[in-house]
């Protein structure tokens, strides 16, 4: 528990102090904390989660190079987005569109023919008088 305490006290958790430590040890190759993780993703999926992984490495990113690993660890997350919905959305809010528009139409027309009417009628009384 106090080592714990530690790390989360140090800037950047347990994960920078791993860093530290490979570089304090001239570890070949260096490896940045990205590399680290994905590693870890690869092999210890406990040590992913305990050195905080999850907020250094994006999943989605993970996918075309370490697709099994990602599924592994989070199914699901590589699954491509089913495009049916965004379709059925569009196509709706076209024919919601277009009666719109229609409707505007219709109505623009309607009163058009009211106003020619009246108009007309205005005229003829005009010339009754």
């Amino acid at each position: 528990q106090r080592y714990e305490d530690v790390h989360a006290m140090q800037d950047g958790g347990a994960l920078h102090q791993l860093s530290l430590w490979r570089g304090a040890l001239d570890i070949h190759p260096t490896k940045s904390k990205e590399e680290i993780c994905q590693d870890l993703l690869a092999t210890d999926h406990a040590g992913f989660d305990k050195l905080g992984c999850i907020s250094i490495v994006l999943l989605k990113d993970l996918c075309q190079s370490m697709k099994a690993d990602v599924e592994e660890y989070a199914p699901g997350t590589c699954k491509e987005d089913d495009n049916k919905a965004t379709v059925i959305i569009a196509v709706l809010c076209s024919i919601v569109g277009a009666g719109v528009l229609g409707g505007l139409t219709y109505y623009m027309y309607i009163r058009y023919v009211n106003y020619v009417r009246i108009q007309q009628a205005h005229e003829q009384l005009m010339e009754a008088t």
